[in-house]
């Protein structure tokens, strides 16, 4: 199904495929669009070709999803594709999707100005090499029953290395807490860095990433990011300067 229409509504139906198709659920395809999907049951798609049961072409985009129904596809997730700069505010919500995980394809920033909201019990997902970039606000709270994960695609495993990194660059603002970080540190980056102070980190678990676990830097002096009640394992906590092998930067997928 491509609902491209901004008059398109799905409610209250049910987007299903035999055991041999080889297409996805449901594509969200204009860029901006914010099309309503309440109710809705997707299933059995794209089960031979292992296809996404919904492909979000671009982040920057905020879906009515509600009370969706997401079992049995080739691929039992939210597939977002693209690479760039978000337009909007934008909220990611695995509970609004039945409980299934984000997946990132590309590397995105939350731009000066837009803010990417997170909902407790939110499972991203990201590609090898990806990393989420912050000028604007990143609000990812969750709870002790419903963490927030970011993680790896590429395998259900915990895998040193997967992704690369989520920065908050200076001015950016946000707050991670009840949040879960894995699986980052591609090409020895740290798995969180913070050039802002504006940042608050509380009763997280940073662990089993390939470089650094957290890299304060770039704050300015007499001006420091908050951190309580944070686990780092395998990936010590660091806010040094910075080592010519543990580049903070990569050039965007």
């Amino acid at each position: 199904m491509l609902p491209w229409s901004s008059k398109a509504r799905m409610w209250w139906c049910r987007t299903a495929g035999s055991t041999t198709t080889r297409a996805t659920g449901c594509i969200w395809g204009v860029w901006g669009w914010l099309p309503p999907c309440g109710r809705v049951e997707i299933d059995h798609n794209g089960e031979a070709s292992g296809a996404a049961a919904i492909v979000q072409t671009t982040l920057s985009m905020n879906p009515g999803y509600e009370a969706l129904s997401i079992h049995d596809n080739g691929a039992d997730v939210v597939y977002i594709g693209g690479s760039a700069g978000t337009d909007r505010d934008v909220t990611l919500s695995s509970p609004a999707v039945g409980g299934v995980p984000y997946v990132l394809a590309g590397s995105w920033d939350v731009s000066s100005g837009k803010a990417l909201t997170v909902t407790a019990g939110t499972v991203v997902r990201l590609h090898d090499g990806v990393f989420l970039q912050v000028y604007g606000r990143l609000y990812a709270v969750g709870t002790a029953t419903a963490p927030i994960t970011f993680t790896t695609a590429a395998t259900t495993t915990v895998t040193p290395g997967g992704w690369s990194f989520i920065a908050f660059r200076g001015g950016a603002s946000g707050r991670l807490e009840r949040c879960v970080v894995n699986s980052a540190g591609r090409g020895g980056n740290a798995a969180l860095v913070i050039e802002s102070s504006d940042v608050v980190v509380q009763d997280c678990r940073i662990h089993h990433n390939a470089g650094n676990g957290v890299y304060p830097g770039g704050c300015g002096a007499g001006s420091h990011p908050a951190a309580g009640g944070d686990r780092p394992q395998r990936g010590s906590l660091r806010g040094g300067g910075h080592r010519p092998d543990h580049p903070l930067h990569e050039p965007r997928v």
